[in-house]
């Protein structure tokens, strides 16, 4: 049946946010590696689990292909009012990020001071950042979640002017449309472009179809086999787990509604606590591991990463409270 209702909010989305920001988080604090090798050995179980939490990243893409057109839509969005959207958009996620970025830098000289060492900072890698081009620049990014953000921003770029064909009445044009952009991604398969990871971004445009009645059931369900059978080519290396998780989160979105206080807590925290979950979490670990009972005990290193989970969840919601929210509001008032 296909959806008979057409709300401008969906819980299930941010719970949805929330599940991938805390997959993230459990990946980085379980099995990444730091200057004295890995947190926890590879026969850990929250290594061994944590190991998947990187598809966490997938999840944001697909959610991103739904809400993004769903709010376009919602809003009666125009081609001319590009500009306004690319706006607002800036508001909404660059300030958090600039300053997570300076944040960072005076993490790395606080830890130049503590450790009595010089740390030499390249402002051109810093200024590329906030046009999201170290990649294209040979820089590094300061912090290695970067790469997702600046793939985020130009599916902003995309959407903003391929929308008027994925929200055409024909439905011909709409299957065009997808079809250009999965093409794309068959094409370029530099995993610098948003092309690299456009049959993640088309589940969600379906699931955005399906919910706003512009497809119905069947039709959904075969649109996301084919993109979820795509990714199964744009990811050959991880051939199998890709394309589960793109057609579950599209699924989910499609077709339930979950009202969760927690999930949605999570969820209004997730861009902050992806922000600075490294910042807080990792720096606590790398600490806990001067500690000689943490360091020789395999079990308290486990409750360590409960720790940082904890202390990443408190920071993302002051971050929120003082940083967020602030750029929330201003870009609320630009209207579409």
């Amino acid at each position: 049946m296909i959806a008979t209702t057409k709300p401008t909010y969906l819980p299930t989305v941010d719970v949805l946010r929330g599940i991938a920001a805390m997959m993230v988080c459990y990946f980085h604090f379980s099995t990444n590696s730091a200057y004295y090798g890995s947190y926890l050995p590879d026969t850990n179980w929250l290594n061994i689990t944590g190991k998947f939490g990187w598809l966490g990243v997938e999840v944001f893409f697909v959610i991103s292909g739904f809400i993004i057109p769903f709010s376009l839509f919602n809003n009666k969005y125009k081609l001319s009012k590009i500009w306004i959207f690319l706006k607002k958009r800036w508001v909404r996620i660059e300030p958090p990020y600039i300053i997570t970025i300076f944040l960072i830098l005076l993490n790395w000289k606080f830890n130049g001071w503590l450790w009595s060492y010089h740390v030499e900072i390249n402002w051109y890698q810093v200024i590329s950042h906030f046009f999201y081009l170290p990649q294209f620049l040979g820089f590094d990014w300061i912090n290695e979640i970067f790469w997702t953000l600046a793939i985020e921003f130009q599916f902003y770029i995309f959407i903003s002017v391929a929308f008027i064909g994925f929200n055409h009445q024909s439905i011909w044009v709409k299957l065009a449309t997808a079809a250009l952009f999965l093409l794309s991604g068959l094409a370029v398969t530099d995993n610098r472009w948003l092309t690299a990871y456009s049959s993640l971004f088309l589940a969600g445009i379906a699931a955005f179809w399906y919910r706003t009645n512009q497809i119905n059931k069947p039709v959904y369900i075969a649109l996301v086999l084919l993109f979820a059978g795509c990714a199964y080519f744009q990811f050959p290396s991880n051939p199998f787990s890709i394309p589960i998780v793109t057609a579950i989160t599209s699924g989910i979105i499609a077709f339930v509604d979950i009202e969760n206080i927690f999930g949605r807590f999570i969820g209004k925290i997730s861009y902050s606590l992806y922000l600075v979950h490294g910042l807080i979490g990792g720096n606590f670990l790398f600490f806990t591991m001067y500690v000689s009972f943490v360091k020789d005990n395999e079990w308290v290193r486990s409750i360590m990463i409960l720790g940082a989970l904890l202390l990443s969840i408190t920071a993302a919601w002051i971050f929120n409270k003082l940083i967020e929210q602030p750029s929330q509001h201003l870009s609320k008032k630009i209207n579409l």
